[in-house]
């Protein structure tokens, strides 16, 4: 897996998980929203989590092997 675009692509879900007030068009609002919609969070989250899972598993393997 290429680190860069990995970091990345951790980049971007940090980005659209910014919390931000909901304000706007002239409505004050109490709460907050992502910064980027639910549905491209989870479709970002979902390429994060895979990433995540072969990088831990990977390191499983690894510290295994090197334990032998």
């Amino acid at each position: 897996m290429n680190a860069e675009w990995a970091l990345n692509e951790f980049d971007k879900l940090i980005e659209q998980t910014v919390m931000r007030n909901a304000s706007g068009g002239g409505v004050i609002a109490a709460s907050n929203v992502t910064a980027t919609p639910d549905v491209e969070v989870t479709k970002q989250a979902h390429v994060s989590e895979k990433m995540r899972a072969r990088w831990v598993d990977a390191a499983t393997v690894e510290r295994a092997e090197g334990e032998l």
